[in-house]
């Protein structure tokens, strides 16, 4: 399971029947949830592009799973957009991109990017490849939202097997963790 978080993400298996936050080598589990263009061009993804935050503010694009899946012109957009030193722009459906350097990108690949980057942590960690995930989403996501982190789910590799709701899979983790026959939903 992945949690495509707004300022973090983080994955997790059940191994053994026990569900098990990953850590990754530097003993964290959280990966920033940032996509940043280094002065050199390149797009750099969680710790390295948290580390441009700083020196390249414009350049990192940050806390965008708000806007993902929404129009450019929706009033959550322009409220949003109030925190943000990134630039938004329109795709061609008029839906929310971030431009970063001479290119925008929609949000799904940004999203894409940074499930990617869980991805990969996840398979060096368990040594594993992993082609299917769960991944969470905010209750009060719409379903053009959850569409896009589907969308997200498939550019970064994977079959995503459900969305689920953030405190659906708090609770879910919560009941597991009684260890005790009960039934869970």
């Amino acid at each position: 399971g992945i949690d495509l978080g707004t300022s973090n993400s983080c994955a997790a298996i059940v191994k053994d029947g026990v569900p098990t936050l990953l850590t990754w080598r530097d003993g964290s589990s959280l990966v920033p949830s940032m996509v940043a263009l280094t002065p050199r061009g390149q797009l750099v993804v969680g710790a390295p592009a948290r580390a441009q935050l700083t020196a390249n503010p414009r350049w990192v694009i940050y806390g965008f799973k708000r806007l993902l899946g929404r129009p450019v012109d929706a009033p959550e957009v322009r409220e949003a957009l109030k925190r943000f030193p990134w630039e938004v722009v329109p795709t061609e459906d008029g839906m929310c991109a971030a431009q970063l350097g001479d290119r925008a990108y929609r949000l799904e690949e940004l999203s894409a990017l940074v499930l990617r980057e869980v991805k990969l942590l996840a398979e060096q960690r368990l040594g594993l490849p992993i082609h299917r995930a769960v991944i969470t989403v905010p209750a009060w996501y719409s379903e053009r939202q959850r569409e896009a982190v589907r969308e997200a789910g498939l550019l970064a590799g994977l079959h995503v097997e459900r969305i689920i709701n953030e405190p659906t899979a708090a609770a879910l983790y919560w009941g597991h963790s009684r260890r005790r026959p009960q039934r869970l939903l």
